[in-house]
């Protein structure tokens, strides 16, 4: 088991869940958050964006989705054992302020793979905006962190 301090919470993940990285780090302190908004974190994996949003404004719904058992079962120890209310399952559409993800990079056949967790193979690009575009509120916000090289991808998708 890893453990790393993110300011007032610590964050846990045991071997086989997404290791913490400074792509989320970076997300966690760019995504514009505010007291009181609901937040989902799509792939949320060890549930480290919600950490971080949590330490930068009170009083969050705090939401993660993910498709593994493993990583789902993290995500939620993290926020109990970090006092922080919050829970991993489907969600109805426009709940939320804010939604946020450190999505898998390559695209399948890309050759720049690194397992499932780094490549499309559980949720593409267009599949991941397609959830995000529907669990967000009207004038509400989405937030991601990917490869420059997938710029035009990421555009083109959630245009």
């Amino acid at each position: 088991m890893k453990t790393e301090q993110l300011g007032p919470y610590t964050l846990s993940w045991p071997e086989g869940v997404f290791p913490l990285g400074g792509d989320a780090l970076a997300l966690g302190e760019f995504a514009t958050v505010r007291p009181r908004w609901r937040v989902c974190d799509l792939g949320t994996g060890s549930g480290v964006l919600l950490l971080l949003l949590a330490r930068r404004a009170e009083g969050l719904s705090l939401t993660g989705v993910e498709l593994d058992p493993l990583s789902a079962r993290t995500a939620r120890s993290n926020l109990e054992r970090n006092g922080l209310a919050g829970e991993i399952l489907p969600l109805p559409a426009g709940a939320f302020d804010l939604v946020v993800s450190n999505p898998p990079y390559f695209s399948l056949g890309s050759g720049g793979s690194g397992g499932p967790t780094r490549s499309e193979e559980h949720c593409a690009l267009e599949e991941l905006c397609a959830a995000a575009a529907r669990l967000v509120r009207n004038g509400g916000r989405f937030a991601l962190c990917h490869r420059p090289e997938r710029l035009t991808d990421v555009v083109c998708t959630l245009r």
